[in-house]
C-alpha cells in the first residue's frame, strides 16, 4: 500500500490561529471581571441593559494588549479584533450578517451601534445557552475554529481572485482587447467594456 497522506495540515494551522487567540479571551475575562464578572456567563446574562450598554461602551474604546488573528494568522487590528471577538461569543456572524445591520441604524457613532446590536443579541442568545461550559475556553475556540476557518476560505479566495484579475489583465493588454478588469469582488462583473 502506498503511504497517504492524512494529517489535516488546514487544521493543526486553524488550530495554532485560535491558540494564538487565546489570548484576547484572557485579556476580554480580566477586562469583565473589573466590573465584577467572574465568567462570560455572568456578564452576558447580566438583567441591567444599561449596565452591559455601559461596558461595551467601554470594551470598544479600552486598549488591550492583545488583538485577534485572522484565519491565516495575520493580527486583526483593535477595532475589527473587539467587534469579531465578541459577536463570535455571542454565535454570530459580525461581516456577513451584523454589519448591515449596523450600517442602516441611522443614529450614533460606529461604537454607539454595535453596543445597541450586542446589546440585542445579548438579549437574545443568553437564554439559548443557559449553561457556564458554553461561554468557557473550549466552547468559544470552537465557535472561534469555525469563524477562522471562513475567513481563511475567503482571504485564500481573494488571493485566487487577485491571480485571476491579474492574468485577465495580462491577456486583455496581448490581444489588445477594450476590455477592463475591475477591482471589484467576484460577485460583481470582472471586466467591463472600455469606451
Amino acid at each position: 500500500m502506498t503511504k497517504l497522506v492524512v494529517e489535516n495540515l488546514r487544521l493543526k494551522e486553524l488550530i495554532l490561529v485560535v491558540n494564538k487567540n487565546k489570548a484576547f479571551y484572557d485579556e476580554f475575562l480580566t477586562f469583565i471581571s473589573r466590573y465584577g464578572y467572574s465568567d462570560i456567563r455572568s456578564f452576558v446574562s447580566e438583567e441591567d441593559e444599561e449596565k452591559v450598554s455601559k461596558i461595551v461602551t467601554d470594551y470598544f474604546v479600552e486598549d488591550f494588549e492583545n488583538n485577534l488573528f485572522d484565519g491565516i494568522a495575520r493580527p486583526y487590528n483593535q477595532s475589527k479584533s473587539k467587534w469579531f471577538f465578541i459577536t463570535w461569543v455571542l454565535r454570530d456572524a459580525p461581516q456577513q450578517r451584523l454589519q448591515p445591520i449596523v450600517s442602516s441604524i441611522k443614529e450614533g457613532s460606529l461604537n454607539e451601534k454595535r453596543t445597541w446590536v450586542i446589546n440585542e443579541i445579548r438579549k437574545f442568545v443568553a437564554p439559548l445557552l443557559p449553561d457556564r461550559e458554553q461561554w468557557e475556553w473550549p466552547t468559544i475556540s470552537e465557535v472561534m475554529l469555525q469563524r477562522l476557518e471562513g475567513s481563511r476560505r475567503a482571504l485564500k479566495g481573494g488571493l485566487f481572485e487577485a491571480i485571476v484579475r491579474a492574468q485577465l489583465i495580462e491577456f486583455f493588454k496581448r490581444r489588445k482587447l477594450k476590455l477592463k478588469v475591475t477591482p471589484q469582488e467576484v460577485n460583481q462583473p470582472l471586466w467591463t467594456e472600455s469606451p
